[in-house]
């Protein structure tokens, strides 16, 4: 209550003073202050003291791990000085080290006013995931770890970023990357749970045609979202695809050195 609503709707874009009413983590009203008061009762009001409430944002690509190891003293990219870079350390996670990542990492983003989240396809324990998000109360899709089938191009482009711990924890297989797909696509039974699960594909030329039709495939008929990384890759190592229309609901874009 008494806040500055701020709803995204053009026709009615704030409420001043505005207030939000919710019911079992579930917003059930928006309107200005008088009307949300005179329709729901409430044991706890929160004084908004005319600050701005604003439906959360939504950030379409982040590496949960990788949050961990900002400031960290060596470069995410060359692994000439320290030997290890974030793949190495990407890959050395086990369930309770990713519920911790997890929870800072939400937190992280709630202060940041971020209430959803796509974890970019670099998580190993992906139940501890779920669960410490929903302990912190913040929503997230994830999908497999590293979902690829073809490395060649990425290890000529970028080798250091490829270290032997990285390949036996998510080696390049249609079968085991289709399988946990399956698995985090189950999440979405229960409308109601915070993580859901998506189709997602590593990209930078990591996957055959196969796979990427494979993906496309099972995100329609499970109705899931599909995305994939869409990287600039240098015109001389770009492989050409011809798997035809794909019904991209959205794309990760990004750079390349």
């Amino acid at each position: 209550m008494n806040g500055d609503v701020f709803t995204g709707d053009r026709d009615q874009p704030h409420y001043r003073p505005g207030a939000v009413a919710i019911k079992d983590s579930v917003i059930v009203g928006v309107g200005p202050e008088s009307e949300i008061l005179s329709v729901y009762e409430s044991a706890q009001k929160i004084d908004a003291r005319g600050a701005l409430v604003h439906p959360g944002f939504i950030e379409t690509h982040l590496h949960m791990t990788a949050m961990a190891y900002h400031g960290a003293p060596f470069s995410p990219h060359s692994t000439a000085a320290t030997k290890v870079n974030y793949s190495t350390l990407k890959s050395a996670t086990n369930p309770t080290i990713t519920a911790a990542y997890t929870a800072a990492a939400a937190c992280s983003m709630l202060q940041r006013g971020f209430t959803l989240f796509f974890e970019a396809g670099t998580v190993f324990e992906t139940d501890a995931f779920a669960e410490s998000m929903t302990k912190c109360g913040v929503r997230a899709m994830v999908s497999a770890p590293f979902a690829w089938d073809d490395l060649s191009t990425y290890e000529e482009l970028w080798p250091h970023m490829m270290p032997d711990a990285l390949k036996r924890r998510a080696p390049a297989d249609a079968g085991r990357v289709i399988d946990q797909w399956k698995h985090e696509i189950a999440r979405n039974k229960d409308e109601n749970a915070l993580v859901h699960g998506y189709v997602g594909l590593y990209g930078e030329a990591t996957a055959t045609d196969e796979l990427t039709r494979e993906a496309v495939k099972l995100a329609a008929e499970s109705k899931a979202i599909f995305g994939s990384t869409n990287h600039s890759m240098p015109s001389s190592m770009s492989k050409k695809r011809k798997s035809g229309a794909i019904p991209v609901q959205y794309v990760w874009t990004g750079w390349a050195p």
